[in-house]
């Protein structure tokens, strides 16, 4: 058997082109400029919350491919999916993201509970997504911030899975993704996504975090998306290399707009 190429183009922010052989997926489309005005309104109230994105995303040569999967891990928030971003998930063949986020969006979404799985396969590339533990801040927080999920990819022909965090924290739910799968690349979305309004409360993985994170469930890599490019990231990427320096895992620092190879983490028991 052939195996397939794979590889992950960051564009920015929490949004990844995977390629995978003939497929192509592409998470939390956040696709604006950084001139457009984001706010994120807080459920059961009138509170508007601004999101300032400081940088424009950097699509790939020729832009985007036709894309047969969008991995959303939640609609709600602007840096993960925004106006262009709706646009280009609802051409995509398939959006598979939250329970509640396929009733919000309709269309091709598609809700995926906790640990549940779909096949893709185009041209002879098979691969299965499956929904994994994901919670955007602190217990009891879900009705403010939202349902959330992360996702594992698995390839045929390849003996370790992708594994994407989606927006989450740390908690003992995602220890459970280690012991079900044989972790390859870690994309996590790292930033310790803070808001002045909620003050030291954290809605997304610091870099330490990242760390013990990959070490438990035994990744082979750590990709560090989710970082830079937005005012409510209080950790970038100075101070997040900082705190990944130490890493027992190997990391995998992408370029914007730059395909990384991610086969050498997905080989072997």
């Amino acid at each position: 058997m052939t195996l397939p190429e794979v590889t992950a183009t960051w564009l920015g922010a929490a949004t990844v082109l995977l390629r995978v052989g003939a497929l192509s997926l592409l998470t939390d489309p956040a696709l604006d400029p950084a001139d457009q005005e984001q706010v994120f309104h807080v459920p059961g109230s009138d509170i508007p919350i601004p999101l300032r994105r400081t940088s424009d995303p950097v699509l790939p040569p020729g832009g985007l491919p036709r894309l047969d999967a969008v991995l959303l891990s939640h609609d709600e928030h602007a840096d993960n999916l925004d106006a262009r971003g709706r646009a280009v998930a609802a051409g995509a063949g398939r959006i598979l993201t939250t329970p509640s986020g396929a009733r919000r969006l309709g269309g091709r979404a598609e809700g995926l509970e906790r640990w549940a799985s779909v096949e893709l396969e185009r041209a002879g590339t098979r691969v299965r997504v499956t929904a994994t533990p994901a919670r955007h801040g602190p217990a009891g927080m879900e009705a403010v911030v939202g349902d959330v999920t992360g996702f594992v990819v698995e390839i045929e022909g390849l003996a370790r899975a992708v594994y994407i965090s989606g927006d989450t924290v740390l908690h003992d739910d995602l220890t459970a993704v280690g012991r079900r799968f044989a972790i390859g690349p870690a994309l996590l979305h790292l930033g310790r996504a803070r808001f002045d309004l909620t003050g030291p409360t954290c809605y997304s993985l610091s870099g330490a975090d990242g760390v013990a994170l990959a070490a438990d469930l035994g990744a082979t890599a750590l990709l560090p998306v989710h970082h830079e490019g937005w005012v409510h990231f209080s950790e970038p990427a100075v101070g997040l290399e900082r705190a990944l320096r130490g890493s027992p895992v190997p990391v995998l620092w992408p370029t914007p707009g730059v395909p990384v190879d991610l086969r050498p983490a997905m080989a072997g028991g």
